[in-house]
């Protein structure tokens, strides 16, 4: 996968060219300018085309359900293959994982969204090198506990992300199922607002999202662009597509 980006990367690259220039290589398509006294027709590759700067946040469900069926120990392979890929590429990326474990005292008959807490904990940071990271990626799949209360950590998420100086910004998150937590709020309306939170990070911030289901499809309500895993073995196919389509296409 890694070499297979960085093939995309290169064919990117050498599709790309400033047109219409006096000087460089000579452009076939504007040959024919020159009779009506245009010699602007060169052309030369652009080779700062890929230095765009992106910040990528992968975000990692580590609710309890994310135990069943080997899901935990799918989700770290595919979180160290992403990281792979990125490792070394013009791409600045974060690993954090949601959950949520402890219960607020709060007044008896008292009504809130959520009573929970949130916590967060990162994995690897923007700034950290992967190989520092490694330990802490391996333990993702021991860190699984509690309940998930997905549109407030994404809505953290996306104000991280909104910070950084990078102009493109990407947001994975791997999930198993509907958000779970307690509270007066329910799942339904919970990934109505996650939806809409995204839609508005798109449209505002060019802040793009993909769902990535980790033996689940539950993601295609919520994000735009979405994709199941069954097993690591799915990576190599159509998730990487995706993954290659989102980082070289983009809105740009």
């Amino acid at each position: 996968m890694k070499n297979r980006l960085k093939r995309s990367l290169l064919a990117e690259t050498s599709q790309r060219w400033s047109r219409n220039l006096d000087k460089g290589k000579v452009d076939p398509k504007k040959i024919s300018k020159v009779a009506l006294d245009n010699f602007n027709v060169f052309k030369k590759k652009d080779k700062h085309h890929l230095t765009e700067d992106t910040a990528i946040t992968i975000m990692v469900d580590l609710s309890g359900s994310m135990s069943a069926n080997n899901r935990s120990h799918q989700a770290m392979l595919s979180v160290i293959a992403f990281s792979e890929c990125l490792q070394g590429s013009n791409y600045t990326f974060r690993v954090m994982g949601f959950t949520n474990n402890d219960v607020y005292k709060v007044p008896e008959g008292s009504s809130y969204s959520r009573v929970e807490t949130l916590d967060t904990l990162v994995f690897k940071d923007f700034n950290d090198t992967l190989r520092s990271s490694r330990g802490a990626i391996a333990s993702i799949r021991d860190a699984i506990d509690g309940n998930n209360t997905d549109y407030e950590f994404i809505f953290n998420e996306i104000e991280v992300l909104k910070k950084r100086p990078e102009k493109r910004k990407v947001l994975f998150v791997l999930s198993d199922g509907h958000p779970q937590h307690q509270g007066c709020i329910s799942s339904k309306e919970e990934m109505r607002l996650a939806y809409t939170l995204l839609q508005e990070a798109k449209k505002n911030h060019g802040i793009q999202s993909v769902g990535i289901g980790i033996q689940s499809s539950y993601v295609s309500k919520v994000y735009p662009e979405w994709v199941e895993v069954k097993s690591v073995s799915d990576l190599s196919g159509k998730v990487f597509n995706k993954l290659t389509k989102i980082l070289l296409k983009g809105d740009r």
